[in-house]
């Protein structure tokens, strides 16, 4: 396909190559996140200074480079082509792991929904999420566009100079997913190396076992779909996990833990706002006319229970989140809808894989 614009990268060939392309052409946003961006987002929460970020990142990428020596590859590609140190990408992977300390503080990010083709009003599987972050973020958004030389293609809305995120393969696998809160988070492998590595899968069930046998830094809920009609929920915590299959054709999640055998996990179970985003994606699901792209970006644009929205804008949110980018995929159709920034202000541009 061809992108457009500078938020909109492709790059292709080896893990250096395509990592080289990609700093080259995000140089200005990789440079302003790894400089600016990413320490005012961490330091919220914390008190690091710059170096101090960057060797507590490098603990990460121990286990980063054993994971999957490919994507360590890529990295050293982005420095070399923004022009920066191999060791500030490396911080740049590990955004949500440095955000957030040992004693963390709840704040609600994302919400995610996933519906089947058998589903009443529906014609085609279908997955989506809005990505709610720090505000300073949002200008850091791109749709990068990925042919490596091996494996299937990959188109993922991710931060500048970060390896992948949400987004769906020529395979017809697509990813969303939320974060959730439990104790134990660790040094482990970065949460951006396994959401890229989920993105080179060709099937649900071999993600699925990517997931078993990682050893994560922290806890997360990673949303599945496949151009086959599957659809799945993993709830995890630093070492266990939880399917969640869906009822009635459809899946939604937020930010707390719903499998039973993981709320005494939940460090922040009665958490007002992941509670109603959570009821509000399941009353529009169960109530929509039609259950299609515009169904979703429609619901992806929702303000009801404002400031506990599932479109999060920074004046409502006293955490001062916002929702940066929404995404809707059609994995049987390799399509991506993708509204950078809130969605209810800015249109959804299609792109396929």
């Amino acid at each position: 396909m061809t992108f457009t614009g500078d938020r909109f990268i492709h790059v292709a060939g080896s893990p250096y190559e395509m990592g080289f392309e990609h700093g080259k052409a995000c140089h200005d946003r990789i440079e302003y996140a790894v400089r600016a961006a990413l320490l005012k987002e961490i330091n919220k929460r914390n008190n690091y200074t710059f170096d101090e970020a960057v060797n507590r990142a490098m603990t990460y990428m121990e286990y980063g480079r054993e994971y999957a020596p490919h994507l360590d590859e890529e990295l050293h590609g982005i420095a070399d082509g923004a022009g920066l140190l191999y060791e500030e990408i490396c911080m740049l992977q590990v955004r949500s792991e440095l955000a957030y300390p040992a004693s963390l503080r709840v704040a609600g990010e994302c919400s995610s929904v996933a519906v089947q083709a058998e589903a009443p009003r529906a014609q085609t599987t279908l997955i989506g999420q809005n990505l709610d972050m720090g505000e300073g973020l949002e200008s850091l958004g791109i749709a990068l566009h990925l042919e490596p030389n091996r494996g299937p293609r990959i188109l993922t809305w991710t931060l500048a100079g970060v390896v992948g995120q949400t987004g769906l393969n020529s395979s017809g696998l697509a990813r969303c997913g939320n974060v959730l809160f439990c104790a134990g988070w660790r040094v482990g492998v970065p949460t951006s190396f396994l959401f890229r590595r989920i993105l080179e899968q060709e099937t649900i069930e071999a993600a699925s076992e990517l997931c078993r046998g990682t050893r994560r830094a922290k806890s997360n809920n990673i949303v599945l779909a496949h151009a086959d009609g599957q659809i799945v929920n993993i709830e995890m915590t630093v070492d266990d996990e939880r399917f969640i299959y869906p009822e009635q054709y459809t899946l939604c999640h937020t930010n707390h833990y719903i499998d039973p055998d993981f709320e005494d996990a939940d460090l922040f179970p009665d958490q007002e706002d992941s509670r109603i985003r959570l009821d509000r994606l399941q009353q529009v699901i169960e109530t929509a006319p039609q259950l299609d792209e515009t169904a979703l970006e429609q619901l992806l644009c929702d303000h009801a229970n404002a400031p506990h929205s599932i479109c999060k804008h920074v004046a409502q949110d006293k955490k001062r989140l916002k929702t940066v980018a929404s995404c809707v995929m059609t994995p049987s159709l390799g399509r991506l809808r993708l509204s950078f920034g809130n969605p209810c202000e800015n249109e959804y541009a299609t792109l396929y894989v």
